[in-house]
């Protein structure tokens, strides 16, 4: 799971509207950085999933360390500003597919 960090200071600070093209602007970055197989959703407000597909848990923290590395270098464009973004990551791995998932 994938949080955009302080997203209220930048509705706060740009308005909505530039919320709004921040949290499109963060799914096409997510959905570019996915592999073939990975799945990117809106989990709720500014927080995403991404589902890592046979990908062990050492290899999701790396995965989350060059997406943290690569949205950092990444300025997202609106109405004339440059807003930069950085999110904070979490990993969970599930290993025995036939255990059913609860939450």
């Amino acid at each position: 799971m994938l949080d955009l960090d302080h997203f209220k200071k930048v509705n706060d600070r740009f308005g909505h509207l530039a919320g709004d093209i921040v949290l499109q602007e963060f799914a096409r970055f997510l959905c570019r950085k996915a592999r073939t197989g990975d799945t990117v959703v809106r989990f709720g407000g500014e927080e995403f999933i991404v589902l890592l597909t046979k990908t062990a848990a050492r290899d999701a923290l790396r995965v989350i360390e060059r997406l943290r590395n690569d949205l950092s270098a990444h300025l997202i464009q609106t109405d004339g500003q440059q807003i930069s973004c950085t999110f904070s990551g979490g990993i969970v791995e599930i290993n025995d597919p036939s255990k059913p998932l609860e939450y």
